[in-house]
């Protein structure tokens, strides 16, 4: 299965989709923009669906670089396939050298930056970022060893300003949105990888009140709330942005959250059981021997 992978991964270094692969969001009867060879894979929708301007996304490809690494190594510990290594190996390569090539640009700043995508034209995104991931703010979250730290510094704080777009601010929350939701709604999702990529506990701390505050309603984690009234959100339950609040709180904190959220999982099935009626579907008289030789042959261990 992994050569074949790697395989696919390296046949869209070079070319636009086939006919079959054409996508009706896309311009250019479904091809998507026109694009330049980078060494880097082609892609055609950003992780939130949306489609993208450019045709190569450079966060999904540091993404990529990491997991290839994570293969390459997992590859010389168990399989020591030879394919494996060298495709992994030259496929690292390209994708490094064309996030090198193309996707560091100069900011309006004056600094070194990480574009959002390029088209290895000479166009480019910048001062933008996808609040889902991968994204150029979960940089270091994304295995991608050999990211310029300066770089993704000067790229952070253009991204958390004015400087992008789609940066809001309101009376209860700042932070990321994204041309998928409206304008003035943040994501809790990005929010989480902001306060697991600071090292300043004073940030660590402010964003995960923050979290706690957008967790509105339900007491679960939205898609996207409003950064000036809380108790609008789309997506009552977002499972990505739950989970991704559960491992900010366990990274930061140092807390483990298994054992409570079983003790919470065993409590909701014994109150759904308490509320169901015990009698069967022939609604005929229950036999409570049923139950018991039931629950003597379930291993609770």
């Amino acid at each position: 299965m992994f050569p074949h992978t790697v395989m696919d991964f390296a046949e869209w270094q070079y070319s636009y989709p086939v006919a079959c692969c054409r996508y009706s969001e896309l311009d250019r009867d479904g091809l998507g923009p026109p694009c330049g060879y980078t060494g880097m894979v082609w892609s055609a929708f950003r992780a939130s669906d949306d489609p993208q301007k450019y045709s190569y996304n450079i966060p999904d490809n540091m993404y990529l670089w990491g997991s290839l690494n994570r293969l390459n190594k997992l590859n010389t510990v168990v399989w020591r396939d030879a394919f494996i290594a060298n495709a992994t190996t030259h496929l690292m390569a390209d994708v490094h050298s064309g996030i090198v090539k193309y996707g560091v640009i100069d900011s309006k700043g004056g600094n070194k930056m990480y574009a959002y995508e390029v088209d290895g034209l000479g166009n480019s995104l910048a001062d933008f970022d996808d609040p889902n991931l991968p994204s150029l703010l979960a940089l270091p979250l994304l295995g991608y060893d050999l990211y310029s730290p300066e770089v993704y510094s000067h790229t952070r704080q253009r991204i958390l300003s004015k400087a992008n777009p789609y940066y809001f601010e309101g009376t209860e929350l700042h932070g990321l949105g994204s041309p998928h939701t409206s304008p003035q709604y943040v994501w809790p999702l990005a929010t989480a990888v902001e306060a697991l990529t600071t090292d300043s506990p004073a940030q660590q701390i402010e964003l995960l009140k923050m979290l706690l505050n957008m967790a509105q309603g339900n007491g679960l984690v939205h898609e996207s709330v409003h950064v000036s009234s809380t108790g609008q959100f789309t997506r009552p339950e977002f499972g990505w942005a739950n989970a991704m609040f559960v491992v900010a709180v366990e990274q930061l904190l140092g807390v483990d959250c298994d054992a409570e959220a079983e003790v919470h999982r065993l409590v909701t099935i014994q109150q759904r059981e308490a509320a169901e009626p015990r009698t069967p579907a022939n609604r005929g008289k229950d036999i409570p021997q049923y139950y018991e030789q039931l629950e003597a042959s379930i291993n609770h261990q």
